[in-house]
């Protein structure tokens, strides 16, 4: 799962490459929006309320078999109902999942509440039962 520095606090970072795909992303939505926020709203989740999970399109940089995605939190549910939605789409039986709040500074999109989502799926179990 996402890596962490000595003091405990995670590592989330884009592979150099990733990173300039993301900033040159960025220039090219400002060039039409005023705000990524705006963005955001009109063309990520336009006419969307309430939770929205997406495919991240700039992971950070992972393991491989860890899958990236963005939950936008519209209606700034608290985060336990968060992790609830989560999990209702990634069964805890069968998916481990990392949820994370960048901190404000390290946010690009700031005005819309958003969670990244790590989601690696279990080794399979043969005492599991089917369902």
């Amino acid at each position: 799962f996402p890596s962490h520095d000595r003091t405990g606090s995670l590592l989330l970072t884009r592979t150099p490459e990733m990173a300039e795909d993301y900033q040159r992303h960025c220039k090219n939505v400002l060039c039409s929006y005023p705000t990524l926020s705006d963005y955001i709203r009109q063309k990520v989740v336009a006419n969307m309320t309430g939770m929205h999970l997406t495919v991240n399109r700039f992971p950070y940089d992972v393991e491989p078999d860890v899958s990236h995605f963005v939950l936008w939190n519209l209606n700034e549910e608290p985060i336990q109902n968060c992790s609830h939605f989560v999990h209702l789409c990634f069964d805890p039986q069968f998916f481990h999942v990392c949820i994370r709040e960048n901190q404000p500074h390290h946010r690009s999109v700031k005005d819309i509440q958003h969670y990244h989502v790590f989601v690696k799926r279990k080794a399979w179990d043969p005492t599991v039962p089917k369902l």
